[in-house]
């Protein structure tokens, strides 16, 4: 019986006794914590930016991303979401055949 009890704290598992340490700020324009998803009018690009330069210049940069995309089709850069509307009837297939 006093076997089985040893056993059970022959492996213990490893503490993680290392603090996980935000990365120093080395280089503030890279960090990404606080930026936005913008349409960028004027490269006509999807970009992510600080608030404050979305802010200033507004005009450029909207944060309506479709602003980018021309005629309702998605820009090539991106992944679009699939849309959240059901799909029409006509696109799916008819399974009372």
């Amino acid at each position: 019986m006093a076997a089985a009890t040893a056993c059970s704290n022959d492996n213990p598992k490893p503490a993680r006794n290392q603090p996980q340490k935000p990365m120093p700020p080395e280089h503030p324009s890279h960090d990404t914590s606080q930026s936005v998803v913008t349409c960028d009018r004027k490269k006509e690009r999807i970009r992510v930016v600080d608030p404050e330069e979305a802010q200033k210049d507004s005009q450029r940069y909207s944060r309506n991303t479709e602003d980018c995309w021309k005629e309702g089709t998605p820009p090539s850069n991106i992944d679009p979401l699939p849309p959240a509307a059901p799909a029409s009837p006509t696109n799916t297939p008819s399974a009372s055949k």
